[in-house]
C-alpha cells in the first residue's frame, strides 16, 4: 500500500490558494474601494468563473495527492 505523501498534498493546496492569499493581502494592505474578491463575485459570469476555478483546483488537489508519484 502506497504511503500518503502529505508534502505534495500541501504543496498543491498552497499553489491553488495563491489567488485567495493575494486577494486577502490586497484587501489588507492596499485600502481601496473594491478589492479583488469583491470585483470577482460582483456579477454572475465572474462568480461562475471563480466557481469553476475552485472546482478544478479541488479536483487537481485530489489527483495530485492520490496519483502523483
Amino acid at each position: 500500500m502506497k504511503q500518503f505523501d502529505f508534502y505534495k498534498f500541501f504543496a498543491v493546496i498552497a499553489v491553488m490558494s495563491m489567488p485567495l492569499i493575494f486577494s486577502i493581502l490586497d484587501k489588507m494592505f492596499f485600502k481601496k474601494e473594491e478589492a479583488f474578491l469583491d470585483l470577482l463575485f460582483k456579477n454572475f459570469l465572474s462568480g461562475l468563473i471563480a466557481f469553476i476555478y475552485f472546482v478544478f483546483s479541488f479536483l487537481t488537489i485530489i489527483c495530485f495527492s492520490f496519483f502523483w508519484k
